[in-house]
Formats: structure tokens, C-alpha cells, sequence
């Protein structure tokens, strides 16, 4: 998970990321994928 600029921040954007010296293939996503309480996991399918 990380900020972008608003000029990228569009679904679907596709970006690069540098983490640790190590450039990863990253998704502009609508919706956070952060879940603090792990709420999807434990949906019931």
C-alpha cells in the first residue's frame, strides 16, 4: 500500500515501486486493501 500523486491516482493506473532497491509492478486500486480487522478473510463465501 502507498500514496500517489493525484495526476496517477486513477483505477487501474499501472505504476512501478521502489522498495528496498527492488522495483515491483503496482496497481491503482478504488478501494483500500488495508483491512486492520481482517474483515475479509472471515467473510463467510
Amino acid at each position: 500500500m502507498g500514496y500517489v500523486p493525484t495526476t496517477l491516482a486513477e483505477p487501474g493506473q499501472k505504476l512501478k515501486v521502489n522498495i528496498e532497491l527492488t522495483e515491483w509492478d503496482a496497481v491503482v486500486t478504488e478501494e483500500s486493501s488495508f483491512d486492520p480487522s481482517n474483515a475479509r478473510i472471515r467473510q463467510d463465501v
